[in-house]
């Protein structure tokens, strides 16, 4: 199963010498895509978009970090991942762009998706959040669209509370897919191995799961 050959591996902070299996994110983006495209869970979202929090030495139980190590193998920290049908943005890092640049060409020829990386250079990348809500826009074609995040997730560090500004600030209506994020994942694994070595139950835990199917939290 994806998520278990994911979690199999030993879970690591974004290195330069470390490596992304295209295989297993692959696997694992046909199951997110199969399942948000079938499922009423997502709530008829346009885009989805998960922000996965800065570094911390603290043991967090977020469903965003949870799927980046569902799909890279490890924590992609500080990372903006925008889902559309036929594209994936990340906002991140130059060491994170690097690890996801092997990943364009695999998943272009695998999934006819194309992913689209945005460096972030020292500033709280206000002007690329701007290009990627500019693209959302411009694939549906609409001005009244939805976008799915993970509402009860508060954003952390300044390049998460600016991306949470302007998602809050546009012309999207938000939609809390914490429920169709967790159907996805008890799917295939109902135990997370985090880093610290301990056993908990991601899907059931109630600091990130016990929000109603499209019940917004945020401010």
């Amino acid at each position: 199963m994806a998520i278990l050959e994911a979690l199999d591996q030993t879970l690591a902070p974004v290195s330069g010498s470390a490596s992304v299996s295209p295989e297993i994110f692959i696997r694992c983006l046909k199951k997110f895509y199969s399942h948000w495209n079938t499922s009423d869970l997502w709530g008829s979202s346009s885009a989805i978009a998960v922000a996965t929090p800065p570094p911390s030495e603290n043991i967090r139980y977020q469903k965003s970090l949870a799927l980046s190590t569902w799909f890279f193998g490890r924590e992609f920290a500080d990372t903006i991942m925008v889902f559309l049908s036929r594209q994936i943005h990340f906002l991140s890092r130059q060491e994170g762009s690097k690890l996801l640049e092997p990943l364009r060409m695999p998943v272009s020829k695998a999934l006819g998706l194309d992913i689209v990386l945005h460096n972030l250079e020292g500033d709280n990348g206000s002007a690329l959040m701007d290009k990627i809500l500019h693209t959302i826009f411009a694939n549906s074609g609409s001005n009244s669209l939805i976008i799915g995040h993970i509402a009860r997730e508060k954003p952390e560090g300044k390049i998460l509370e600016e991306w949470s500004q302007k998602l809050h600030g546009s012309r999207l209506k938000l939609y809390d897919v914490s429920a169709g994020l967790s159907e996805l994942a008890v799917k295939d694994v109902r135990d997370y191995v985090c880093e610290k070595g301990c056993i908990f139950n991601c899907i059931s835990h109630e600091e990130v799961c016990s929000s109603k199917p499209g019940e917004d939290y945020s401010a």
